[in-house]
């Protein structure tokens, strides 16, 4: 029992890396059983204790015992880590007493075991087992038949699901559809009490009628501005919380809430918080695809909102509220490809518990789409006029109560009657009404003003809440030209911001200039949100103030909102060469010289920093300044850019990477050359080498920090502009071109723009073969010039161009070994770099008899580095890398054991290196740890290549969760492998689980790079298929090797070395398929069709393919014989045993067992044939051969 628990407790402490709490808990029970094994007494109620721990732990571990799915089991295997680590600590300070002391208490062990075991035992019950240990039930009876190697898998997939989704899944969905700030609903918002009954209940039996059976419905809302739509909105949110999805309030002119694209993505986000299985799923479909996030609605809901329908709840409506509809619209917009299309043709395919409340004004760009549509419920009254009069006299009496009750004023009502049937039912109108009153001191004096002197009736919506906003704005005073100066900055930079900003951050930008004391005490505080409050973001009341301030006012109240924009980019700038931090710690980073890309992680700026007025500044200077047109940019204007793009620019580039995202400059430099033209110190400054370095040394930072979206724009921001700076044929610009070139082109590879990758290298070498004409012996010039063909090699494979990238990799080759020979220290590491890419392009074009000597030289040259290096270790990384490629070979030439050799020293280099730099070397570990696992495979040493291939699943799981389009392909890999694994073991079920996970991920990026991809979706396509042959369903194994052997047709064509070996191994899958679809006829064929392609191979190839040669003669004796055409399956088999007599005589350990089988199926076809005594004379050989053993010899099958 001891034996089998702590096996599976050492099984999943090699593969638990990656579960940082699981490993802890196992490792600290193994130290105890390691431990206990050392004490001198007592031992056998040590050992007790020990076996107790491993049988209770164990059984804890097994999946479907004691570890349960939920939110508590990390923390349940946190108090188990702290439990166990608590007694290995007890047992260490034992161990360490000094012998005079030990002698005196170690009668109190027993008492000390005691206590431990019960701390042990409190520990293991939260886990409620549902089988606990005793005497009589153990852990391999709970195990059953379960191989330990299965057993440690599923644990590990359990652990994965259940912790790295919750984590990782649920970052990654936030960080693809981040939080759109102020689109959510407001409870101060909302109708007031008993108001719009009749229209919430209509809502309410609408929302409960929902049916998942039937379609998804949406409830339209349309009435004229004012009516109290957005109230409505507000309100159904607030009183249907409990079936509330998602909401989004659209508001015009605030960045991110007037884009219709912003929508779906904010209701997905939601949408994951609904469960666990939904979260993954929108993980999942991220992993695939990143490009979904940030692509339109249609994509969005045809690729993410409808393939999650089977997981939406379906005992509960989902409603989704959204606001204002037309604030969203834009000119620019495309309907028939957009949002309202998917109101009017797609959203009813949503499951029917979905309930979608729409308001929006009555636009005619946009009703058309939801008018008369079956699945749109229109609320058919209107929400002003005579249908509300009753709601508007409920609001107006209990908000002027509060009114008057807050002033200690009496209650004077005597203009309600008049008030209300002023309003005409619209709501807007009234509500701003009394937020004026509520301004007043004189309340109801006021009221009488208004209702006497300006209150037009039977006027439009827009008309009538025209003249309310004028007769506000007369109240105010204008005598006081404080406040008209103070009136028109602060209600313009309302206006005009892209994000609302606070009364103390406006107070800011503008200085003394503005007042903003005199505007909170004014009546604007019944205009605009947040104006009371100093630091809350100040709003419009209501899309109708600004088209009244800005269509229509008076000239003394009318706001130009191009103008203050304007105004805005003076202030911005001001403000950032005012108050912009240069002394911050971390800052300057991008200015640096020469960097570390072992500690290139981005500086954090603490929030306390940066103050709101200069963050809004950082993140808005550049929209501000292209507003402003040409003929506009006064002096002032113009001093104060040149100072910052002189002074303040680069740092700017920093802060806005640190605390938002990085901004391009190439609209403000566009406009600059179009409005500045005039102006060199401008021009230069924006255009300048230094800003497009910073900008190159950013995009290092962020690639480094694992934001590639973020470092592709920063390096395509320093490409453009040394592009620019290259134009005057500057060598040393044109060299920082090449450079921003090259690395624009591993950053494009990352984030899976090959072809895009491959252009931006071609475009780079060109340029240092141009520089190389003008200075030939320029050892740097030549040293970058090698680099970037080893670049242009790697991308020349990714598109499946081999022949042209071994070309590359030589030509590098030459350049380095000339530069080596004259400065062996300098360029000995490029040297090697290349030799180990030769190694693989030689690789991939079947040259494999050349890769021995440049792989053999590469590891030699990191030996060497290795043993002079300065730091130790400095080398590991490099010659682990080579030591993983010369596995690879060896394994090729069919040298087993020194293959293995190879790769676990290269293992036990990345484990060392992934311990301290887990993010930076984790990835080639699992390269390597692959790679281990194909090595004892094929020393046959299976369990063990099942563990290993389980820890390298487990841990490029987590690397593909955070970087699908970099790491997908290595999981797909490791997946195949696991699937071949697991058929070494008999684990068919399992097999095919993890073989059709591979394929999915291979056709994916098939679809995407067919040249690339093409022949592992063959092979894994190849693996699907016996998998599923051996479980008994030929026709899908057939359907899948066909495929799989008609993708390797066209690579043969294109690749014929490379690709002939794969051709054949997938047509003998074929053929057994055939064969056991009883398709002898076509399956003889196929045989031949293998025999010929490893005929032609062995011929070119003696060493490598005669085997493979006589392993299909050995295999088509079946079909030639079962075809009846027995004396060509005589002929066959004998000349398998010649070719296999051959074999055996210069490696009998590793032939002897093939030579067995072959005559003993020799023997079968001379008895056939009536030849008995040679018949009898190759039995007798093969008896020998296999110890006697002819059980699985003497038939043909």
């Amino acid at each position: 029992m001891a034996k089998i628990a702590l096996e599976f407790l050492r099984a999943v402490d090699a593969a638990a890396d990656a579960f940082g709490p699981l490993k802890s808990a196992v490792g600290g029970a193994l130290y105890i059983a390691d431990a206990v094994q050392k004490f001198k007494t007592n031992e056998e109620g040590w050992m007790r204790f020990s076996t107790h721990i491993q049988d209770c732990l164990a059984c804890v571990l097994l999946p479907d015992n004691g570890l349960d799915t939920g939110d508590d089991m990390l923390a349940h295997v946190k108090t188990l880590e702290k439990t166990l680590n608590e007694i290995k600590s007890t047992i260490q300070i034992l161990q360490a007493q000094k012998r005079s002391k030990r002698i005196v208490t170690f009668f109190k062990d027993p008492e000390k075991i005691n206590g431990m075991r019960q701390t042990f035992d409190d520990a293991i019950r939260i886990f409620q087992l549902r089988h606990m240990v005793t005497a009589g039930n153990d852990f391999t009876k709970l195990l059953g038949q379960e191989p330990v190697p299965r057993a440690v898998e599923r644990l590990l997939e359990k652990f994965r699901d259940t912790i790295v989704n919750e984590i990782t899944v649920v970052d990654a969905v936030h960080s693809a559809f981040p939080n759109v700030a102020g689109a959510s609903w407001d409870p101060d918002r909302a109708c007031f009490a008993d108001t719009r009954v009749a229209l919430f209940d209509e809502i309410a039996a609408w929302i409960r009628a929902a049916d998942a059976q039937k379609s998804a419905e949406i409830f339209l809302i349309s009435d004229v501005a004012g009516s109290g739509k957005s109230a409505i909105a507000h309100t159904v949110c607030q009183r249907f919380r409990d079936s509330l999805v998602s909401c989004f309030f659209f508001t015009r002119g605030v960045a991110g809430r007037d884009d219709y694209n912003m929508l779906l993505g904010h209701v997905i986000r939601d949408l994951a918080a609904l469960s666990k299985p939904l979260t993954r799923k929108i993980g999942s479909i991220l992993e695939r695809d990143r490009t979904v996030a940030t692509a339109g609605p249609s994509r969005q809901f045809d690729d993410l909102l409808l393939p999650l329908s089977p997981l939406y709840p379906t005992d509960r409506p989902l409603v989704i509220v959204i606001d204002a509809l037309d604030e969203g619209y834009k000119p620019s917009d495309r309907p028939e490809a957009g949002l309202l299309t998917i109101l009017r043709d797609s959203i009813q395919r949503l499951p029917g518990n979905f309930r979608i409340l729409i308001t929006c004004r009555p636009d005619n760009k946009i009703m058309p789409f939801l008018e008369s549509k079956p699945h749109v419920v229109q609320f058919k009254r209107a929400l002003s006029g005579e249908a509300a009069h009753g709601d508007v006299k409920t609001y107006v009496y209990q908000r002027l109560r509060q009114i008057l009750t807050s002033k200690n004023l009496p209650e004077d009502l005597s203009y309600v009657s008049l008030l209300i049937e002023k309003s005409e039912g619209l709501f807007i109108w009234v509500a701003t009404i009394l937020n004026f009153l509520w301004t007043c001191t004189s309340p109801v004096r006021q009221l009488e003003r208004l209702l006497t002197e300006n209150s037009p009736s039977r006027l439009p919506a827009e008309s009538k809440m025209d003249s309310l906003y004028q007769a506000i704005l007369d109240s105010c005073n204008w005598d006081d030209e404080d406040f008209r100066v103070s009136y028109h900055l602060m209600m313009g930079t309302v206006l005009a911001a892209k994000s609302p900003i606070s009364a103390s951050a406006m107070q800011k930008l503008h200085g003394n200039t503005l007042s903003i004391g005199d505007m909170s005490r004014s009546p604007l505080r019944s205009l605009l949100y947040g104006l009371d409050a100093n630091d809350v973001p100040i709003h419009i009341l209501h899309l109708s103030l600004r088209e009244f301030l800005t269509l229509r006012a008076p000239n003394q109240y009318m706001i130009d909102e191009e103008k203050h924009s304007q105004k805005l980019a003076q202030l911005c700038i001001n403000i950032l060469n005012r108050e912009l931090p240069t002394d911050i710690p971390g800052l300057g980073f991008s200015t640096q010289e020469e960097y570390d890309d072992q500690t290139m992680s981005l500086p954090r700026i603490y929030i306390g920093y940066i103050a709101e007025p200069v963050l809004y500044a950082c993140r808005f200077w550049p929209a501000h300044l292209i507003s402003i047109k040409d003929g506009l940019v006064d002096e002032s204007l113009r001093t104060a850019l040149s100072f910052l793009v002189t002074n303040r620019l680069v740092i700017w580039m920093e802060v806005i990477t640190l605390k938002d995202q990085f901004q391009s400059l190439k609209e403000v430099q566009l406009w600059a050359q179009k409005t500045l033209d005039n102006d060199p110190a401008i021009i230069c400054g924006l255009y300048s080498e230094q800003v497009a370095q910073s900008a190159y040394n950013i995009a290092l930072y962020l690639y480094e920090s694992a934001s590639y979206d973020q470092a592709l724009l920063a390096i395509q921001e320093a490409t453009a502009l040394y592009e620019r700076l290259a134009e005057d044929d500057s060598a040393e610009c044109n060299q920082r071109l090449a450079m921003s070139l090259n690395t624009l082109s591993i950053i494009l590879f990352d984030v899976g723009q090959v072809h895009e990758a491959l252009n931006a290298i071609q475009n780079a070498t060109g340029i240092y073969e141009m520089l190389l004409k003008y200075d030939p012996g320029s050892e740097i010039l030549n040293a970058e010039y090698a680099g970037s063909l080893d670049n242009l090699s790697n991308r020349l494979y990714d598109v499946g161009q081999m022949t042209e990238a071994l070309e590359t990799v030589e030509k590098a080759l030459k350049i380095k070994r000339r530069l080596a020979a004259k400065e062996p220290a300098g360029f000995k590491v490029d040297l090697a770099k290349s030799l180990h890419n030769l190694s693989n392009r030689l690789y991939d074009v079947g040259r494999l008899d050349e890769i021995q000597d440049p792989i053999r030289e590469a590891i030699a040259i990191w030996r060497s580095l290795q043993a002079t290096a300065v730091y130790p270790g400095e080398f590991d990384a490099s010659l682990a890398l080579s030591l993983n490629n010369f596995s690879n070979y060896l394994a090729s030439m069919k040298q087993v054991s020194e293959a293995l050799e190879a790769i676990e020293e290269a293992v036990a280099l990345r484990r060392r290196l992934a311990a301290d730099e887990p993010a930076k070397f984790n990835p080639d570990l699992a390269m390597s740890l692959n790679n281990l696992s194909n090595r004892l495979s094929d020393a046959d040493r299976e369990t063990e290549a099942l563990n290993v291939i389980i820890e390298t699943v487990a841990l490029r799981r987590m690397l593909a969760r955070d970087r699908p389009a970099k790491f997908n392909d290595e999981l797909a890999v490791s997946l195949h492998n696991l699937s071949d694994c697991l058929q070494n073991v008999d684990q068919i079920a399992e097999a095919l689980t993890a073989s059709e996970e591979a394929v999915a991920l291979y056709r994916i990026l098939a679809a995407d790079r067919p040249t690339r991809y093409s022949a592992d979706l063959a092979g894994s396509l190849g693996s699907l298929a016996n998998c599923l042959l051996i479980l008994g369903n030929v026709p899908e194994a057939l359907k899948h090797i066909k495929e799989a052997v008609a993708l390797q047709r066209l690579l043969v064509i294109d690749l014929p070395a490379k690709h002939r070996p794969d051709l054949a191994s997938l047509l003998f899958k074929l053929a057994k398929c055939l064969t056991k679809a009883k398709h002898h006829t076509k399956a003889l064929e196929t045989m031949k069709e293998v025999v010929t392609i490893w005929r032609e191979m062995s011929t070119d190839q003696p060493e490598r393919y005669t085997y493979r040669l006589s392993w299909s003669l050995y295999n088509i004796t079946y079909n030639l014989f079962h075809a009846g055409q027995k004396t060509e399956a005589l002929t066959a088999i004998v000349e398998a045993v010649a070719i296999q007599r051959t074999l055996v005589a210069s490696e009998p350990e590793t032939y002897s067992e093939e030579l067995s089988s072959s005559l003993a199926r020799l023997s079968h076809c001379l008895y056939d044939a009536g030849q008995e005594e040679e018949a009898q004379k190759a039995m007798e050989e093969a008896k020998r051969l296999n110890d006697g053993n002819v059980t699985n010899l003497i038939t043909i099958s």
